[in-house]
């Protein structure tokens, strides 16, 4: 890998960054990496992220925060995928487990397995599709077995009275 010279421009580095950040919030070690691809060296990057930092571009509690809620309520993945996820973006521990908390206060996990069964099965003969299928789906999602069982018996008991079976 070409590295820069020692001394490069800082504003050459924030310019970078913010052009990355631009589409959607990053974390700290997105960001990083990133950075690292780009050839610049740890000292010149640490600094970029400290003044991102202060500056308010860069907040890992921020970034996991919307990821989360964004994941859940439109990706429809489950908290343990979503911990997986975030884990892999580089957040630290302590801030995963807060947002999923405060995330789990907010949103009904049950209403969301209910919209995502509606939304993915909505057109199809479940008298076809046996349980343990669906329930496989959801797990691969992130979801686990208390928020799910329930609500996909409850959504099979709809859809048998709602198509006549």
């Amino acid at each position: 890998m070409k590295m820069r010279n020692l001394n490069p421009d800082i504003d050459r580095i924030k310019e970078v960054s913010y052009r990355y950040i631009k589409f959607r919030f990053r974390s700290e070690y997105e960001l990083k990496v990133h950075l690292r691809k780009k050839g610049y060296i740890d000292c010149d990057i640490d600094n970029c992220i400290s003044q991102l930092k202060e500056e308010g571009f860069l907040d890992d509690k921020r970034f996991a925060k919307f990821y989360a809620y964004d994941s859940l309520t439109i990706k429809f993945k489950g908290p343990l995928k979503i911990k997986n996820e975030l884990e892999n973006f580089g957040i630290e521990g302590y801030i995963i487990e807060d947002t999923i908390d405060e995330l789990m206060k907010e949103i009904d996990i049950k209403e969301v397995v209910r919209e995502y069964l509606e939304k993915k099965y909505r057109n199809i003969d479940l008298n076809k599709i046996e349980k343990y299928k669906i329930v496989g789906n959801l797990y691969r999602r992130g979801f686990v077995i208390y928020d799910v069982e329930g609500v996909l018996n409850d959504y099979i008991d709809y859809r048998k009275e709602d198509w006549g079976f």
